[in-house]
């Protein structure tokens, strides 16, 4: 699929729809890392297991679930919202497409209802006073220093009282949470603190 931003500039999304597309779906976003493309969040090799299961949770709640290319985020939500009237859209990122998530939530925060962050490779916090969504975030020990980085922010939700869930893996890598992506689980803590359709 294909879109064009108000500068005309063409970008490149995927999207999976249930079966049955209800009147108001719900939606996901998900946002690659560095060097992946669209196709990260659908069928990538080694991710192909967390993804599938992404897929089939969403495919089976009748969500629609949308992977874009690039982090150009203010028109494609205009699209996607002009083409489903979605109940809510829920944010998700990992590593590199974290922290573009991570920024996005902050810039838009009225767009989103919910915040998935995966090893997102954030270097400051920055302003998070703004986020208003539920936030759900898997780090790793052993990935450092992001997991510093993750746990900062993490203390700032806190001190933000801000509703949010921490996932730590102990000793694991950059990649841990995404193979471990908790998606039934996070989509459930969102959706309990405000955030769509229950999974």
């Amino acid at each position: 699929m294909t879109y064009r931003d108000t500068g005309q500039t063409e970008h490149i999304y995927l999207v999976q729809e249930p079966a049955k597309l209800p009147a108001h779906p719900p939606l996901l976003i998900y946002m690659h890392g560095a060097g992946g493309q669209e196709e990260q969040g659908m069928d990538l090799d080694w991710a192909s297991k967390t993804f599938r299961r992404l897929r089939t949770l969403l495919w089976e709640r009748d969500w629609v679930y949308v992977c874009p290319r690039d982090a150009e985020f203010a028109d494609l939500t205009k699209v996607l919202r002009e083409k489903y009237r979605p109940a809510s859209i829920t944010l998700a990122g990992a590593s590199a497409g974290g922290r573009a998530a991570l920024a996005e939530a902050g810039r838009a925060p009225q767009n989103y209802a919910g915040l998935i962050l995966l090893c997102p490779a954030i270097r400051v916090p920055g302003d998070i006073t703004k986020l208003a969504m539920p936030v759900w975030i898997q780090s790793a020990t052993g990935d450092q220093p992001i997991h510093a980085n993750t746990r900062q922010l993490v203390r700032g939700l806190e001190r933000a009282k801000k509703r949010y869930r921490f996932i730590e893996h102990p000793g694991g890598g950059h990649d841990t949470p995404v193979r471990e992506a908790d998606w039934e689980n996070a989509l459930r803590f969102l959706h309990e603190t405000g955030a769509g359709k229950p999974p």
